[in-house]
């Protein structure tokens, strides 16, 4: 059984639970941070052992992830109001754009180890 399997899983149902409670909206604001932090583990975990088993296109995918979550940090930092129009982009909607993005590479990348 491929290592990579059930940490997918985990994660697979961590975003489709999150998705499902953005159904009422605040709870899928709360949950995106479980979300956000199992997939952050997850790609510290992917990065420091599988990053030279993967194809060269993952690797650059694991690179666009690892600069989009760093760019999304650095914005938090200067958005104050959540609420404004720029804060549910920045807080809400790109996080939940880079988890699907997470959740492709990791797909992509369990299937060739």
């Amino acid at each position: 059984m491929n290592s990579l399997n059930p940490v997918f899983q985990i994660n697979r149902a961590i975003y489709v639970i999150t998705l499902l409670l953005y159904l009422a909206v605040s709870p899928g604001m709360a949950f995106q941070i479980i979300l956000g932090i199992t997939q952050l583990v997850s790609a510290i975990y992917l990065t420091k052992n599988f990053y030279k088993k993967v194809s060269n296109f993952s690797r650059k995918l694991l690179k666009t992830y690892w600069l989009l979550t760093a760019i999304v940090f650095i914005a938090i930092g200067f958005i104050r109001d959540i609420f404004s129009t720029k804060g549910i982009i920045i807080y809400f909607i790109i996080p939940m754009l880079i988890a699907t993005l997470f959740l492709y590479i990791f797909y992509k990348c369990r299937k060739e180890i």
